[in-house]
C-alpha cells in the first residue's frame, strides 16, 4: 500500500498542481471555498488550519475534510512558507446532527416504554 501511495503521488504529483491553484479556484468543494478566499483568510491573520476551518467552513461540509483537507493544509502552509508537519491536521469531531428545537420539545411529551428486565447473564433473553 505504501509503495502504490508513493507510486500515486510520483505520477499525479498534488502538491505541485496545488501551489499553482489560482485565487478563483476551488479549494472546498462541498463549502465552495475558494483558494483566493483562503489566501486572504490567511492574510487576516488566520494561521491555524482550525481557525481557517471556523472562519472559511473548509472541512465542514459533506465530506468533513476528508477531500479538501490536504488542499487547505497546502495553501496554508505555502502562504506561511512552512512545512506541512508543521501545519497540522484538522481537528476531528463527531458527525453528529443537530435536533430541531420542536423535535427536542416533543421528547418530554413521548409516552415511554418501561425497559424490559433482562435475564441474569444474557442480554438478548428478556422476559
Amino acid at each position: 500500500e505504501t509503495r502504490f501511495r508513493a507510486f500515486l503521488d510520483r505520477v499525479y504529483r498534488p502538491a505541485e498542481a496545488i501551489s499553482r491553484l489560482s485565487d478563483d479556484a476551488i479549494a472546498c468543494r462541498c463549502e465552495e471555498v475558494t483558494a483566493g478566499k483562503l489566501r486572504a483568510l490567511i492574510n487576516e491573520g488566520f494561521t491555524d488550519l482550525n481557525q481557517l476551518k471556523s472562519f472559511s467552513r473548509c472541512g465542514m461540509g459533506q465530506c468533513q475534510g476528508r477531500m479538501c483537507g490536504g488542499t487547505v493544509a497546502r495553501i496554508l502552509s505555502e502562504s506561511l512558507g512552512t512545512d506541512m508537519e508543521s501545519v497540522g491536521y484538522y481537528r476531528l469531531r463527531l458527525p453528529v446532527k443537530p435536533l430541531p428545537v420542536a423535535q427536542l420539545a416533543d421528547l418530554g411529551n413521548a409516552e415511554r416504554e418501561a425497559p424490559l428486565p433482562v435475564v441474569a447473564g444474557d442480554p438478548s433473553q428478556r422476559i
